[in-house]
C-alpha cells in the first residue's frame, strides 16, 4: 500500500500539535514500521522547512527534513504534475498539486485533516483517524 501524507499531517507530528497529534502519528507510524510505503510531495518540503523553522531552531528543522527525506519517498513535482494540477477541477492549486502528486505515484490513499480540500481527488482521501480505522479492520 502506497500512502501520501498531506502536510498537516507532519506539522501535527514534528510541532505536537494537539488534538491531531496522536492520530497522526499513528497514521505515520503505519508507513514507519512497514506496512505501507509513505510519501510526501516535493513541493511540500520547502514549505515544511519554513514553517518548522519559525518554531525551531535551524538544527532542530533541520534533523526534521532529513528525517522526512530518509523516511519518506519524495514524489518530484514536475511540470506534468503541475500542468495536471492547475487543470483539476480543485479551488486549491497546491492542494491539486498533492493530489496529482498522489495519483502519479499510484498511491492508494491520501491522508489529510483536509478532506474537504480534496473532492475530486482520484486517489480517495482520509482523514488520520478513518485511514487508521480502515487499516486495522
Amino acid at each position: 500500500m502506497k500512502v501520501l501524507y498531506d502536510t498537516n499531517i507532519l506539522l501535527d507530528v514534528f510541532q505536537f500539535r494537539q488534538p491531531h497529534y496522536r492520530d497522526s502519528a499513528m497514521s505515520l507510524n503505519i508507513s514507519l514500521t512497514g506496512r505501507a510505503v509513505g510519501y510526501f510531495s516535493a513541493h511540500a518540503v520547502p514549505t515544511l522547512y519554513y514553517i518548522l523553522n519559525k518554531y525551531a531552531d535551524r538544527d532542530t528543522t533541520r534533523e526534521s527534513i532529513t528525517w522526512v527525506l530518509g523516511f519518506l519517498e519524495i514524489v518530484p513535482c514536475d511540470r506534468r504534475i503541475l500542468d495536471s494540477a492547475l487543470n483539476a477541477p480543485m479551488v486549491d492549486f497546491e492542494d491539486a498539486i498533492v493530489a496529482q502528486c498522489a495519483r502519479f505515484a499510484s498511491c492508494d490513499y491520501i491522508v489529510t485533516r483536509n478532506t474537504k480540500d480534496f473532492p475530486s481527488s482520484h486517489v480517495p482521501v482520509s482523514t488520520p483517524s478513518d485511514f487508521l480505522a480502515r487499516i486495522q479492520s
